[in-house]
């Protein structure tokens, strides 16, 4: 399981694997432009879990944070918005979260429910925030 460094701030990000991190963002440092394409995380079962800035260039946007699976922009799995860095942070951790209960619901499934709930209270344990 994979944690992601960001801001002085640990986030755990279980089987996700970090596609895509803008070097300017990792610091939010003076050369920062507020873009679409800040962060990009995929997890097995092609689920997605992509930060950027709304509206691109624009100082009074917001970052975005989605979930989405098989490629489907229009409909996220998950979706939030924040206008700060730690409220940023929170929004990817609990989109994490997201992730991972459907991963496991998606496995339920697939082994006929034998998942058990200590898996689950395992993702609840290792999923917070550490700044």
């Amino acid at each position: 399981m994979a944690t992601l460094e960001l801001f002085g701030c640990s986030i755990w990000i279980g089987n996700g694997q970090v596609d895509y991190i803008d070097p300017d963002f990792a610091s939010l440092g003076d050369s920062f432009y507020p873009k679409e394409d800040l962060l990009q995380i995929s997890f097995p079962t092609t689920l997605l879990l992509d930060v950027g800035w709304y509206p691109e260039g624009n100082p009074q946007g917001a970052f975005g944070v989605v979930a989405i699976h098989n490629f489907d922009w229009v409909d996220p799995v998950f979706k939030m918005r924040a206008k700060d860095v730690p409220t940023m942070l929170e929004a990817i951790s609990q989109a994490v979260v997201h992730i991972t209960h459907l991963q496991l619901a998606q496995e339920q499934t697939e082994e006929q429910r034998s998942v058990t709930s200590r898996t689950s209270s395992t993702v609840d344990d290792q999923s917070s925030l550490r700044c």
